[in-house]
């Protein structure tokens, strides 16, 4: 036998590894999109009940570099600096 050739246990291994490395950057992604939508919602609330102005909610979103997933271009505010 060829030490080049491969056993399917190093398949099965490796087809083992790079699942358990895609489940684990599933569940990271997983958990960032519910950071995201805690941050949504917590400038939400705020702004609801005037904790925070309009201009302070869109700031808000910029600094947690959210506005555009919020306002797209043709409703873009104008540029914070």
């Amino acid at each position: 036998m060829s030490a080049e050739r491969h056993r399917p246990e190093d398949s099965t291994a490796r087809n083992s590894d790079q699942s358990e490395f895609l489940l684990t950057c599933l569940r990271a992604a997983s958990l960032r999109a519910k950071l995201i939508a805690t941050e949504l919602d917590s400038v939400g609330v705020a702004l609801r009940h005037n904790f925070v102005s309009h201009d302070g909610a869109v700031e808000w979103l910029h600094a947690l570099n959210l506005l555009d997933q919020v306002l797209y271009r043709e409703f873009a505010h104008d540029p914070i600096n």
